[in-house]
């Protein structure tokens, strides 16, 4: 059993000495278009209404990536919202998100809150003006509510 297990070693020893790890020069390329990452965190106001569900698109400006999702400060958006999981795939620059809680009316927000956070990919040399808008936000039972949206960044 020794020598299977010195066997197995001097492969593994052996492969990673053969191992092609690329060119070392290619750290300077790295480092040129090196990237940094930030948030948007989006805020929804329901105006003292319950906020049961809601919508919004954030757009992000050429080269900046989305790169994840966080939920809400409020347990009814805790969890990251729903979206499409191939925008977070491919990094793209644009991703819808809808969350919903079946919360009763007195347990769902009526003021301010962070509903979500979207973290990107910003290279380096850019400063980003994100895009976020409110498609919809709506209360118990379904009913539209005319909510105010804004969204703060950071890195």
């Amino acid at each position: 059993m020794r020598a299977l297990a010195v066997v197995i070693c001097a492969v593994f020893a052996g492969g990673a000495a053969w191992a092609d790890f690329g060119d070392p020069g290619g750290a300077d390329e790295c480092r040129r278009q090196s990237a940094k990452f930030g948030w948007v965190a989006v805020h929804l106001d329901p105006k003292d209404s319950p906020l049961a569900a809601w919508q919004v698109e954030v757009v992000c400006p050429e080269g900046v990536k989305v790169v994840g999702i966080e939920g809400g400060a409020h347990p009814a958006f805790s969890e990251p919202a729903h979206h499409d999981s191939k925008a977070l795939r491919e990094k793209r620059e644009r991703v819808v998100l809808a969350q919903y809680s079946l919360l009763r009316g007195g347990e769902l927000p009526r003021r301010e809150t962070r509903v979500a956070t979207v973290m990107v990919e910003i290279p380096d040399g850019i400063e980003p003006r994100f895009d976020v808008r409110l498609v919809t936000a709506g209360t118990v039972g379904g009913d539209a509510i005319a909510a105010n949206i804004r969204y703060e960044t950071g890195r």
